[in-house]
């Protein structure tokens, strides 16, 4: 109940859920059928690890510069930058476009994870702290298994491209609607804390 009244958690745990939903099916069924057709699974590695380390460096980024920035539009452009760069993946260009995008997509998807869990640890009391941060974190893992069981028949019926644009699609939608969500506007007011 707490989290669904919460307008800033409950934006940010639908908003989780949807990106899970499209961004694993990516990583863990899309990339790998694409190589594995082109007998490249080293070429798969190298992708990923492109994606990974962006990630990491996207994250330490954050922590080191982002308090000079505010949440709600560091938010905004992490989610466009990372749906526009894996975009330019589902076009399934040259190795090294893909290693460009790719890392790019992690470089800008590093900010997401610590701005929302930030928001949970300053707006939950801390008598409820671990059953929302354990319920978010089902919901996203629930949508996690969603998104691989979509994923199988629609590349049977749109082929790989048409499915990884699909996913790609989606991720550019959920961005760029994330500017219009209301619940985003409190991410960076400075909540009163419960401590009982």
């Amino acid at each position: 109940v707490f989290l669904w009244q919460e307008p800033v958690l409950r934006s940010v745990a639908v908003l989780t859920a949807l990106v899970v939903g499209f961004w694993p099916p990516i990583e863990g069924v899309l990339l790998p059928v694409y190589f594995e057709a082109r007998q490249q699974p080293g070429h798969l590695g190298a992708v990923l690890m492109a994606i990974s380390a962006g990630a990491v460096i996207g994250a330490l980024a954050y922590a080191a510069v982002g308090a000079r920035f505010p949440r709600r539009r560091a938010l905004n452009a992490s989610l466009l930058g990372a749906a526009l760069a894996v975009l330019g993946m589902a076009f399934l260009p040259s190795l090294p476009a893909l290693l460009a995008f790719g890392f790019a997509a992690g470089v800008t998807y590093g900010p997401i994870n610590p701005i929302g869990n930030v928001a949970l640890q300053e707006r939950t009391p801390d008598r409820l702290r671990g059953r929302v941060l354990g319920l978010s974190t089902s919901i996203a893992y629930a949508a996690g298994p969603a998104g691989y069981l979509l994923v199988g028949p629609l590349i049977e019926r749109v082929g790989l491209r048409g499915t990884f644009l699909l996913l790609a699609g989606g991720l550019v939608v959920v961005a760029v609607a994330s500017f219009a969500v209301r619940g985003f506007r409190g991410l960076d007011d400075a909540p009163g804390r419960d401590v009982g």
